[in-house]
């Protein structure tokens, strides 16, 4: 096997897998009605590793719109409550 056809494999290996694993993830938090990057905002939240939108963009690496629709599904869904910072 050459390098090439080493890396083929390597890469259809890995995005099977990781399909695989995505699609366990994504039926275990379904009936909640929400997604798996979703359930890691919550994680994050509930553990103190984030506070604000903010804080999520740079943990995520993701547009602050992008954040926002998350955040708001889990608002309309009551699993996260909005709080005004003071100062």
């Amino acid at each position: 096997m050459n390098t090439d056809q080493a890396m083929t494999a390597f890469i259809d290996s890995y995005f099977h897998a990781v399909k695989g694993f995505t699609a366990a993830l994504q039926a275990a938090v379904s009936p909640y009605k929400i997604s798996f990057e979703q359930y890691q905002i919550m994680r994050d939240i509930a553990t103190g590793r984030i506070e604000t939108l903010t804080d999520i963009v740079k943990l995520r690496g993701v547009t602050k719109p992008a954040i926002a629709r998350q955040i708001g599904s889990l608002l309309r869904l009551g699993y996260v409550q909005q709080k005004n910072r003071a100062g």
